[in-house]
């Protein structure tokens, strides 16, 4: 009898942990400030995510802060060198790569920073001077993709660019088949997604890169059409989360599946922002900063429970289906 009473309790504990998970999961969480109030660009590393350059309107920063979810703390890291926004930046091989950008006018500066040593190191700049444009690290290459060189944002580039940090060079690809500006992108199985941003036809088109084949191919769109958005990736699932549809700051987060090519919608974030950044550590999405309207700057951190582990899906690119930030023109407002 005691046996089967504790084997009881134990099965009740057990669901009632389960319970609990599945409780939190979906929900948005209010997390510590970030310290310097900006829109910026945000990459995780080692469970730490850090905070880079950026603007809060009437500045350009150089600021980089490191955000740990575990203890809910911010702390102050060495400056980026260049002082920008608009810039995008992704991870490879444990160190964070700072591509482009805006500062008065647009950059080719190509910037690497290593957590560990707490120190940055320039790299061979980017052929072409843009920002709004988004970055994927694949197969130990990156790759910088859309944006704009021009302040009236004419034209938006559909150019895409390879780095190979082992020789530190630069290689053309194969053009984006529509420009776009402030998408933003996120890798899974190999594959990069470029999500939303603006062109002169649409705020929704979603376009999957084959960094293998060089190729491209258009997947079902976005619902909700927008750009200034941010993605980021969780057990193979997309997240799409906050942006503008031209003049509302949306709470939006939409849930992207590549394996079927379909979209669900999630909870609406607490705050609605565009220029926002996200990054994901242990199931969990960290929206970062952005902007609520056109004369401020947020500092604001919230926490998205996606319940999902880190466990990943093969999404086999021979069976496809068919189909970190931007930031606000200065003249806007």
């Amino acid at each position: 009898m005691k046996h089967i009473f504790s084997t009881g309790l134990a099965i009740l504990l057990i669901f009632g942990s389960i319970s609990a998970c599945l409780a939190e999961a979906g929900k948005w969480t209010k997390k510590t400030d970030m310290p310097t109030a900006r829109y910026c660009s945000v990459c995780e590393v080692n469970g730490k995510i850090y905070a880079i350059g950026g603007s809060h309107w009437n500045g350009v920063f150089t600021t980089v802060e490191e955000y740990d979810p575990a203890t809910d703390t911010w702390k102050k890291k060495a400056d980026m060198p260049t002082a920008r926004y608009c810039l995008s930046a992704c991870v490879l091989n444990g160190k964070i790569y700072a591509v482009g950008g805006l500062s008065w006018v647009a950059l080719s500066a190509f910037e690497e920073y290593d957590p560990v040593e707490d120190r940055w190191t320039k790299k061979a700049d980017m052929p072409t001077p843009r920002y709004g444009l988004c970055t994927a690290a694949v197969n130990g290459k990156i790759y910088a993709i859309g944006g704009t060189g021009a302040a009236d944002w004419n034209p938006i580039v559909k150019t895409v660019e390879e780095y190979d940090p082992a020789t530190d060079k630069w290689t053309e690809k194969t053009d984006m088949p529509k420009a776009v500006l402030f998408a933003d992108s996120t890798v899974v199985s190999g594959m990069i997604y470029v999500i939303g941003g603006f062109n002169a036809e649409s705020l929704s088109t979603v376009y999957e890169y084959d960094p293998k084949l060089d190729e491209w191919a258009q997947r079902s769109d976005i619902p909700t059409k927008r750009y200034q958005l941010s993605t980021c990736a969780v057990s193979d699932m997309i997240y799409a989360i906050g942006g503008r549809s031209f003049i509302a700051p949306l709470p939006t987060l939409e849930e992207y599946d590549p394996l079927t090519d379909k979209w669900t919608k999630k909870e609406d974030m607490p705050t609605a922002r565009f220029i926002v950044s996200s990054a994901s550590v242990n199931g969990k999405i960290y929206a970062i900063g952005g902007a609520p309207d056109f004369v401020s700057a947020l500092s604001t951190v919230e926490e998205y429970d996606t319940g999902l582990s880190g466990a990943t899906r093969s999404v086999s690119p021979g069976g496809k289906l068919p189909g970190k930030w931007g930031a606000i023109r200065k003249d806007e407002g």
